[in-house]
């Protein structure tokens, strides 16, 4: 058996306009096929480049675009600390952590904390009745008390009913992770009506018959982390230590999808399937990471492909077939359309829609009534802090659009016909990278006043 390993060929041309550079990295097997492309992206200070893919990481300097380190590991998630100091990468085997001026990886080895609920049952006459509440836990502020009858239990965007299942499906249904949150559907004592009761896990020990609450761990503010899925939950790691950041569980839809951190680490984005059949496909879900709690969902019924936050960390960017969605977080409704060279017919269908208005708690309701682009034109996207938008297409292009009004800035890479599967602008916007088949390019955003040579400027009227 042939072992495979990484050819790097690196190729710098100097084009005949102003400050503009262009490299190539070839990444190859030994039988002279392209690995695929896992995880691309930048440090904060533009430095360097992260690019993961089946042979493993590496970590290549902007300036000259030299190969600096390369470990075996193979993530499919990476977070940098801001300081452009630590990466800490994630994948199905390992999780390690890289000190990126020296290359060296620490393994980093962490678990989901348990979590109790803070109380005691016992099944009576054919009902799971509490018998005990912990002092100070979940349970007793949550105003359960001895007596309550415990009906079902509320996860995942499923209640599962309880009664006359006993007392092992109970333990069941409230194990589950410190930091993530249950509801439960109690039938008060000396009442009829049920009642649902949501809390939050706490941090514990059951020493004997005595139930021990733990501190919850602090908390770091404002520290990028890294996101996966675990046992049913979304896992998010503090990128500096790698402890377990955040713990939570997807509401309205299903835990595979594409979802996206913050820059600023605040919030968890995730575009999915419905758990539910509804008038859309899918939806997004955009949850508190501080509280772990859901700040609000909305439809969406185009494809999906690429997503991400904008880099202030305000609006949620979802690349569909041939355009950019734009989810406002504050006004929690998409504003925008972001069309990538084609003309659409667009309208907003609320006549057979109940309820919410066009602009009401929902959000819009997309609805296209003349078609789309006959070809697709987005594989992978990437947008600046200035609004340029740089777009990967299945033919092999790599275009920069403005995000302000949809006009073509200009092609950076011509159709090759093998598609683009990941593109990253620096943080800087001075730098953008690329992957197609086994190469990754580095290429100057800046042009001359005269465009990039061989061609022709584009203009709105091009669109049309």
């Amino acid at each position: 058996m042939l072992r495979s390993f990484a050819c790097f060929i690196i190729v710098s041309l100097a084009a005949n306009y102003a400050d503009a550079e262009y490299y190539t990295l070839r990444v190859l097997s030994r039988s002279g096929s392209a690995y695929a492309a896992n995880v691309l992206k930048f440090t904060p200070d533009s430095k360097q480049i992260l690019f993961s893919s089946g042979k493993g990481v590496m970590v290549v300097a902007v300036d000259g675009f030299r190969v600096q380190h390369e470990q075996p590991i193979n993530p499919f998630t990476i977070a940098i600390t801001p300081d452009s100091k630590q990466a800490l990468m994630a994948s199905s085997r390992a999780t390690q952590a890289m000190n990126l001026a020296t290359g060296q990886v620490a393994n980093i080895r962490w678990q989901l904390p348990p979590g109790i609920v803070g109380l005691r049952y016992e099944e009576q006459g054919g009902k799971l009745l509490v018998t005990n509440v912990t002092a100070g836990g979940p349970a007793e502020e949550a105003k359960i008390k001895v007596g309550d009858e415990i009906v079902a239990t509320h996860e995942f965007g499923e209640r599962r009913n309880l009664l006359g299942r006993g007392e092992k499906a109970v333990t069941e249904a409230l194990q589950g992770p410190a930091g993530t949150n249950l509801g439960i559907s109690i039938i008060p004592r000396g009442q009829r009506g049920e009642k649902r009761i949501d809390l939050v896990r706490r941090r514990g020990e059951v020493v004997g018959d005595t139930v021990r609450l733990l501190p919850p761990p602090p908390r770091r503010n404002g520290v990028p982390v890294t996101a996966f899925s675990k046992d049913e939950y979304h896992v998010f790691l503090d990128a500096a230590s790698g402890e377990v950041n955040s713990i939570l569980a997807t509401e309205e839809v299903e835990q595979a999808g594409l979802g996206a951190v913050s820059p600023d680490g605040k919030r968890f984005a995730i575009v999915a399937d419905r758990r539910q059949q509804g008038d859309t496909e899918y939806m997004v879900e955009v949850f508190d990471l501080a509280t772990r709690q859901r700040v609000f969902s909305i439809p969406y019924d185009d494809s999906y492909y690429e997503v991400q936050f904008s880099a202030d960390s305000q609006q949620f960017l979802i690349g569909s077939h041939d355009s950019v969605y734009v989810l406002d977080l504050d006004e929690r409704e998409f504003t925008k359309q972001i069309n990538l060279g084609w003309k659409p017919t667009l309208r907003i269908d609320t006549e057979d829609i109940e309820g919410d208005s066009p602009k009401g708690p929902t959000g819009w309701w997309f609805k296209e009534s003349s078609g789309r682009s006959p070809d697709r034109l987005l594989t992978t996207f990437d947008m600046t802090a200035d609004g340029t938008l740089a777009v990967g297409a299945p033919n092999g292009e790599v275009t920069l659009w403005s995000a302000t009004d949809g006009t073509k800035i200009r092609q950076v890479e011509p159709p090759s016909g093998r598609k683009v599967e990941k593109v990253r602008i620096s943080p800087d916007s001075q730098w953008i990278t690329y992957y197609i088949s086994g190469t990754l390019t580095l290429d100057s955003v800046a042009v001359d006043s005269e465009g990039t040579p061989g061609e022709e400027p584009d203009s709105a009227a091009a669109l049309e």
